[in-house]
């Protein structure tokens, strides 16, 4: 049985059905795309893949066929509502225990935001800056700490539950230290140069 995804009628008034294995398979694919540009590429594509996997309830393809007036007669029984199911699989697949997603996230931090810092590094391309050792670790009071003596700069591994925006701003923050080992106005107009809309990450991780 293929579940449907998308129905719809064309101009010509003929019925386009997208099943649902068809359209996940897209997504999974885009998603995978896009996450790639920040080194998850595989964890998009899971991700893709369970994106809709709530419309494969009787539920829903009885709405679907319904709403969209391709059988107008159809009764709908139970909920229909789709979109959490997906995390709802991902959750029991991936976290058998509540202390399982921390212990993920702490995993994945460490790869992820060490890619970030060579990405970042890279695109500031300023060869006065040392490349940094990276140390993650959980932080109370800091997204992150530059120790200049030592050339390592420590990131909060909190930070994996940010946009990837703000990481790459408290990156920048951290290697801008190695010129400016303070917060001057030489420090911020530093920072600008590399992080023009700085302000608004300072605002979405509330910092002073």
């Amino acid at each position: 049985m293929k579940y449907i995804s998308h129905i719809y009628q064309d101009q010509a008034g003929h019925w386009i059905i997208q099943s649902n294995e068809a359209h996940t398979a897209g997504v999974a694919k885009l998603s995978s795309q896009f996450a790639a540009e920040f080194g998850m590429g595989a964890w998009g594509k899971v991700l893709g893949q369970f994106h809709d996997r709530g419309k494969e309830t009787n539920a829903f393809q009885q709405h679907i066929k319904k709403d969209s007036g391709f059988a107008p007669e159809t009764k709908v029984v139970g909920d229909y509502h789709h979109a959490y199911i997906g995390a709802i699989i991902a959750r029991s697949i991936y976290v058998k225990k509540e202390d399982d997603l921390d212990k993920f996230l702490k995993k994945m931090s460490k790869s992820f935001l060490v890619e970030r810092v060579c990405i970042v590094y890279n695109k500031m391309n300023n060869r006065s800056i040392p490349f940094p050792k990276v140390s993650i670790r959980k932080m109370v009071r800091k997204w992150g700490y530059c120790n200049k003596s030592k050339k390592l700069i420590t990131l909060n591994s909190e930070l994996i539950k940010c946009n990837v925006d703000d990481i790459d701003y408290v990156i920048v923050h951290e290697l801008v230290h190695f010129i400016h080992f303070n917060h001057s106005k030489e420090f911020w107009n530093t920072v600008k140069f590399y992080k023009p809309d700085y302000l608004n990450n300072k605002r979405s991780l509330k910092e002073e």
